[in-house]
C-alpha cells in the first residue's frame, strides 16, 4: 500500500522548517558572537532528510529523519551518529518498502536510541505510530507500531523517569473527530500502557511532549 502525502502534511512539514529557521535567526540576533563551528551534510543521490538532532553522551549528536537514498525502498527511517567536530561514525535505516519518517530521536540511559515517527509498512492499517529501540550501534532490538485504521503520527518522544517512553503526536483513528493531539507511555520495551487523546471536533495536534518533575507531562 502507498500513501500520498497529502496537502496538509506537506504544509505541517514546510511550517516546521520555516519555524526551525525563525528560530535559529532570532538566536543569532541576540549572539552576535555566533560562530559556525563546523556544516557538514550527509546522503546520497536522492531526498535525504533530518528532522531531529540530539547531543549523546560522548558529547557527539544523533540525528533521525528519513531517506529515499538508501534502506529498502521508497523512504526509510535514517539514523546517523556523528562526533562533537560532525564527523560520520554510523548510519542505519529502518524500513520495509513503504514508508517510514522519524521525527524525533533520544539518546537513553542504556546509550542506545530511542525514534519515534510513522509507518505504513507495519500496524493496524494507513499510518501508524512507530517506536524504535536500538543499541549503542545503532542496531535494532525492538520496533512497535500504535494506532487504529485512520492515521496515526508520532512526532516526539522522551525516555521517562521508569525507563519507559512518552510519546506525543496526534490520531485520526480515536478522539473527538479530524486530528486530536495523542498521548502514548509505554513500558522500556514498547509496550503500551495507556493512551490518551486531547481534542474537540476541530484540529489538534501535538509536536512535543516532556516529563515534569512532579512525574506527569
Amino acid at each position: 500500500m502507498k500513501v500520498q502525502l497529502t496537502t496538509n502534511t506537506m504544509f505541517e512539514f514546510k511550517k516546521i522548517f520555516f519555524t526551525v529557521i525563525i528560530l535559529l535567526s532570532v538566536a543569532l540576533v541576540f549572539n552576535a558572537n555566533a560562530q559556525i563551528k563546523f556544516q557538514k551534510t550527509f546522503g546520497g543521490d536522492t531526498l535525504d532528510t533530518g528532522y531531529s538532532i540530539a547531543k549523546t553522551h560522548d558529547d557527539g549528536f544523533i540525528i533521525a529523519g528519513s531517506t529515499l537514498s538508501f534502506g529498502a525502498g521508497n523512504s526509510d527511517i535514517y539514523l546517523l551518529k556523528i562526533d562533537k567536530n560532525g564527523a560520520y561514525q554510523l548510519s542505519k535505516t529502518v524500513g520495509s518498502g513503504g514508508y517510514e519518517f522519524g521525527f524525533s530521536v533520544q539518546q537513553t540511559y542504556d546509550s542506545g536510541y530511542v525514534i519515534v515517527g510513522y509507518t505504513n509498512s507495519f500496524g493496524a492499517g494507513n499510518l501508524d505510530v512507530c517506536l524504535l529501540k536500538t543499541d549503542i550501534t545503532g542496531k535494532l532490538k525492538w520496533s512497535k507500531t500504535y494506532g487504529g485504521t485512520g492515521t496515526d503520527f508520532g512526532y516526539s518522544v522522551e525516555e521517562t523517569s521508569d525507563s519507559g517512553f512518552i510519546i506525543g503526536g496526534y490520531t485520526k483513528s480515536f478522539g473527538a473527530g479530524n486530528n486530536d493531539v495523542y498521548l502514548l507511555k509505554t513500558n522500556r520495551f514498547g509496550t503500551l500502557e495507556w493512551s490518551k487523546t486531547y481534542g474537540d471536533t476541530g484540529d489538534e495536534k501535538a509536536f512535543c511532549v516532556k516529563q515534569n518533575i512532579d512525574g506527569g507531562y
